[in-house]
């Protein structure tokens, strides 16, 4: 049973993602006023935010404080929820926490402390959750992992009963070292009858950056300027054997494409060993790349698994995860 009447709900716009989230909160009883996590979200200036003058970048900021501050005076809230918090301030929690003192401040990161180092906010909540290991256990945070939709965990009912077409899928934002990842991976099967998709997101400033520069990282075949839809990932999904999942270098926590890949029903391929250490891990639909990723990657192609069969994994679902989250 969440205790919570009135929800002040700040979230980084990733995807409809925060959307989902609100909806299932919702969903629950609660009331919730919704607030992106950063200043510059719904202005054209966040493509180019790390190059504006600091005053600038400062003003902005400032107006974005006084929105806060503003819900923050107007409403009556229990609790204040948090999603990354990338321009939020010590400050400004402690003002809820001043406007509010009998509420409820909770944090959840699905990043880690060495991408965006929110330590100092962590301090100023009751609760601080995140996905990834090594920071709860550097930092005494509680652990809790990410989710699936409900979307993807009704593709397992719509599976085709012919085998799939796809061999290996990766859908993903092109950063860290997955084209690399992916390079070896198409050299490793080069030859054989292995239907390889991959969709390689760069944006579009980034790609031609590096179509200008004399030292290209990429070529135009090898990435996508377009975003894939929800429903368009979910037919590449339901027809692919095997679908491989890249984690950041500089995390440790599993990814949403975990969540989605097993709630689908196919079987994964991913580069994070610390799966190894979840309660759901089953090498029956998990294989781990370490060593030497070509061997592995043609020694798990080469295996035929019975596709009607589904790694159980109801309690990875986005209306548990706010229950957990929100308990």
């Amino acid at each position: 049973m969440i205790p919570y009447k009135k929800i002040l709900f700040v979230s980084t716009v990733y995807f409809d993602y925060y959307k989902q989230i609100k909806k299932e909160i919702e969903a629950l009883g609660i009331q919730v006023d919704f607030l992106p996590d950063n200043a510059f979200e719904n202005t054209w200036l966040k493509q180019i935010k790390h190059r504006l003058s600091p005053g600038l970048i400062q003003k902005r900021r400032n107006r974005y404080h006084k929105e806060f501050l503003d819900l923050v005076d107007q409403n009556n809230y229990d609790c204040l929820f948090v999603i990354r918090g990338e321009d939020m301030t010590p400050e400004m929690v402690a003002e809820f926490r001043k406007k509010h003192p009998d509420a409820t401040t909770i944090l959840y990161e699905w990043d880690s402390l060495k991408n965006f180092n929110y330590s100092a906010l962590a301090n100023q909540f009751d609760k601080v959750y995140s996905f990834d290991t090594a920071d709860c256990q550097a930092m005494g945070y509680a652990y809790q992992p990410l989710f699936a939709l409900d979307y993807f965990y009704k593709l397992r009912e719509n599976r085709p009963p012919t085998p799939a077409s796809i061999d290996l899928l990766f859908v993903g934002y092109n950063h860290g070292n997955r084209l690399e990842i992916i390079r070896k991976i198409k050299q490793a099967v080069a030859g054989t009858t292995a239907n390889i998709y991959t969709h390689l997101y760069t944006p579009k400033m980034m790609f031609w950056l590096n179509m200008l520069n004399g030292q290209r990282k990429f070529k135009s075949t090898e990435v996508s300027t377009r975003k894939i839809a929800r429903e368009d990932f979910g037919k590449l999904l339901i027809n692919s054997r095997l679908v491989l999942d890249v984690q950041s270098p500089t995390q440790t926590g599993l990814t949403i494409r975990t969540f989605e890949t097993l709630a689908a029903g196919c079987h994964l391929v991913t580069t994070n060993v610390n799966i190894k250490n979840e309660p759901f891990y089953d090498e029956k639909y998990i294989t781990v790349l370490n060593g030497t990723m070509e061997d592995t990657i043609k020694s798990v192609l080469a295996v035929q698994r019975e596709e009607s069969t589904f790694i159980p994994f109801a309690d990875y679902s986005l209306s548990k995860w706010v229950l957990n989250v929100l308990k």
